[in-house]
């Protein structure tokens, strides 16, 4: 009894729930120097904002996609008011057709090749800022 509730705990911690989606990632562990993520939001003269996300020890590999983790390697998610999009670069261009009118949040998470979640101690490495639009 107590191997299979030490089975059932593993397993719970194995995978995060990402409520906005209503679906599960695995956890993959951030080696030290452990990846760290600012977002910086500039509105475009035309149409939206263009976002950067800002890594330190950390390094996009958009070629590795699906393939073996590596330390603090992979891509990000981002999430704009609960829709994700999957991102291989740095820099992204918030388009206003994907804002609504009002308050927008936008959550960036690192991700490894396979997609799991970067985590350091159990929590997932993403940042969350609002844009007005």
């Amino acid at each position: 009894m107590i191997k299979f509730v030490i089975f059932v705990i593993a397993i719970v911690f194995s995978y995060t729930v990402n409520a906005e989606m209503k679906h599960y990632h695995k956890i993959y562990n951030a080696t030290k120097p452990y990846p760290e993520m600012q977002l910086k939001v500039d509105k475009d003269t035309m149409d939206g904002f263009n976002l950067s996300i800002v890594t330190r020890n950390f390094r996009f590999t958009p070629k590795k996609v699906n393939k073996t983790n590596s330390p603090n390697e992979g891509h990000a998610h981002i999430y704009i008011n609960g829709e994700k999009i999957r991102q291989y670069s740095p820099y992204f261009h918030l388009s206003s057709k994907l804002l609504h009118k009002g308050k927008n949040k936008i959550r960036v998470s690192l991700h490894a090749n396979d997609h799991s979640h970067f985590v350091v101690d159990m929590e997932n490495i993403q940042q969350t800022i609002f844009v007005k639009e």
